[in-house]
């Protein structure tokens, strides 16, 4: 269950092969990779949106669908 202080924060997840939804940003710790938003409680991943670059959008998926 969540708690009542949560975070919402993108994160840079690496990745240097080919795809058509890494990104790249100079000047970060993570220059290359996918951007994700996520949404954290206590060190734990409740659910997270992932973007890609090819339409300049969020591509929903809820951790709670994954399994």
């Amino acid at each position: 269950m969540l708690g009542q202080n949560v975070s919402f924060d993108e994160m840079m997840v690496p990745f240097s092969g080919r795809s058509q939804h890494t990104l790249k940003m100079k000047n970060k710790p993570v220059s290359e990779g996918f951007k994700v938003w996520a949404l954290c409680d206590h060190g734990y991943l409740w659910d997270f949106l992932f973007y890609s670059r090819t339409s300049s959008k969020f591509v929903y998926k809820s951790a709670k669908n994954l399994s």
